[in-house]
């Protein structure tokens, strides 16, 4: 009994020093949803199945494409704006919700409230395959990085990514796995993904500015650094902007390999819109995207967003 006593009260001194440490963002992946949050929201996703609480963490199985999924989003602290997308094998879907088809589902949540989202994948889906299916939630999408007096930041979304089996599945997808191995930056430490337009191999873990002005329908060389996990040296970035799936050398999802526990460097070129306007460039990390034996579920790591303000072209000396 002392015993027990004991571990309870490990268990809840931990639970109080993550509620402290990760006020501005907290997250719960099962019935510990339930504890008060101050400020923050939290994401889970699940089947008629696994009713809330899935046994094996990072699966999701489904008997067929007819199954409903559910997001199920909580938000606390002050009301949001959020976007919800789905993608199979790392690139994005058309998700079914209420008979309309949504690459991107905007909403939003006042404080202390909560939605449940049914929907349903594209029946394009090989239901033979094992998959991957990730859950992105993100915070703020009404927001640019460029208006804001705050720092930068890299906590605006909670993106889940599991393996997806259905009842007839016998092997994994067949997909793109031909990854580039990258320039090793053995003197520098960092883990996730950055983005920047204007640091060198040799620069410190620079962060990009809230704001780039540029003209319509150029590109951009932007640098990234990406790594730093110790247990795999294989990595998926995905980029978006504003919130749509953007191609990195021609690539919905970019494979790169560096050495293990360290940081790798790679450049690609980036393609401006042609309208003018704000937009807003987020980019998410996959450390070992195809490993099939993945059962912790954590939350991936996200790149410091960035506001690109697209000018007509000759409008960009005038300012």
């Amino acid at each position: 009994m002392a015993k027990k006593r004991w571990l309870e009260f490990i268990f809840i001194f931990i639970v109080c020093i993550v509620l402290i440490t990760k006020k501005e963002k907290i997250f719960f992946l099962s019935e510990t949803h339930y504890l008060q949050m101050d400020n923050g929201y939290y994401l889970n996703v699940f089947t008629d199945d696994t009713k809330r609480i899935n046994d094996e963490e990072g699966i999701i199985k489904m008997n067929s494409l007819n199954d409903y999924l559910y997001a199920e989003v909580e938000n606390a602290g002050k009301y949001r704006e959020f976007v919800l997308k789905v993608y199979i094998d790392y690139e994005e879907v058309a998700i079914k919700i209420n008979g309309h088809s949504y690459n991107s589902f905007y909403f939003s949540l006042n404080d202390k409230s909560l939605e449940q989202i049914s929907f349903r994948l594209p029946n394009n889906i090989d239901e033979s395959k094992r998959h991957k299916l990730t859950v992105f939630l993100i915070s703020g999408a009404n927001i640019n990085a460029g208006n804001l007096s705050e720092n930068l930041t890299n906590s605006y979304s909670i993106v889940l990514d599991y393996l997806l089996l259905f009842e007839c599945s016998d092997s994994f997808i067949d997909l793109d796995d031909e990854y580039t191995s990258i320039e090793t930056l053995n003197n520098k430490s960092y883990q996730g993904l950055l983005f920047n337009i204007d640091y060198s191999k040799g620069e410190s873990n620079k962060l990009p500015p809230k704001e780039i002005t540029i003209e319509s329908g150029e590109k951009i060389k932007l640098a990234y650094r990406v790594g730093g996990y110790e247990d795999t040296e294989c990595y998926a970035i995905i980029l978006m902007i504003n919130w749509n799936a953007v191609k990195i050398d021609n690539q919905f999802y970019k494979l790169v390999k560096t050495d293990k526990g360290k940081v790798g460097y790679g450049e690609f070129l980036l393609q401006i819109p042609l309208n003018e306007g704000k937009y807003e460039v987020t980019g998410w990390v996959i450390p070992n995207p195809f490993n099939e034996n993945k059962l912790n579920l954590f939350p991936l790591d996200s790149s410091y967003r960035f506001t690109i303000n697209v000018v007509k072209k000759g409008c960009e000396n005038e300012m």
